[in-house]
């Protein structure tokens, strides 16, 4: 192959990386999946072939496929990036999130541990593995986790952390707990209707246990308003954070939501 080509699918490459990026900025992901694989296809077959520049492109389209929500894809691309280089932290909380969102806990519990145990002082990685605990049902290890995640963290989301918290605590019955803990998520400002919604459900549900009926009522007609204005009441009990509680979802039965 001459230098002349050499250059060229090098600089086709970056062309079709560089305008697979722009898709993905503004979430036209399809389009975005189609130029990263002629980047990355292009490249990987390149003379001057990087592995650097490799791993970088197939960071971004696993991200794309994750975000089009094709997890399985993604996590072909996490696994040949985790193989280049087992210890990159960055590698593995990606692996490890698509393997939570495809309920293999236990592969998904691994790459947050080795996670942690490279970089313990990093609270996001606490929380991933929080989520993954408390679908294992491990709700003493969630609280572990939260109880990290929370702890003078002064990032505006963490309030999720007390959601969760909260969460686990209804799991354990102990409701009093829980009721203690949500009533510190009104300290922050909510990014989103999902958010405010996750509350007034865990307000519901908590108040609903602790037999005050007339609050517990109070609270449901509000996550009702939000989800009507929303339209998405069929996904109350797909919430990444409270959705897998049996309690959540038998009181969502009980009024006939789900």
């Amino acid at each position: 192959m001459s230098s002349q080509a050499i250059k060229s699918d090098r600089k086709k490459a970056q062309y079709y990386f560089n305008r697979g990026t722009t898709y993905f900025q503004i979430k036209q992901y399809e389009k975005a999946i189609s130029d990263l694989t002629n980047a990355i296809d292009l490249y990987r077959n390149s003379k001057d072939f990087q592995i650097k520049i490799y791993q970088k492109m197939l960071t971004l389209r696993s991200k794309v496929y994750m975000n089009n929500k094709e997890y399985s894809l993604a996590l072909d691309d996490a696994n040949k990036l985790v193989k280049y280089d087992p210890t990159n932290i960055n590698y593995l909380i990606q692996r490890g999130s698509l393997y939570s969102f495809l309920d293999s806990l236990t592969k998904s519990l691994i790459d947050f541990n080795k996670a942690i145990e490279l970089n313990p002082t990093n609270k996001s990685y606490y929380f991933n593995r929080a989520i993954v605990n408390y679908k294992l049902q491990n709700y003493e290890n969630t609280l572990y986790d939260c109880n990290i995640y929370i702890e003078d963290n002064l990032s505006k989301s963490v309030y999720y952390g007390i959601f969760l918290k909260s969460a686990a605590f209804i799991e354990l019955e102990k409701y009093d707990k829980a009721n203690y803990e949500i009533k510190h998520a009104r300290n922050y400002t909510f990014h989103s209707i999902e958010d405010s919604t996750s509350y007034f459900i865990l307000q519901s549900v908590i108040n609903k246990k602790l037999e005050k009926n007339n609050l517990a009522n109070k609270y449901f007609k509000h996550v009702e308003l939000l989800m009507e204005k929303e339209n998405k009441i069929d996904r109350l009990e797909k919430d990444l954070i409270v959705g897998h509680s049996k309690n959540i979802k038998a009181i969502l039965k009980e009024w006939g939501k789900i």
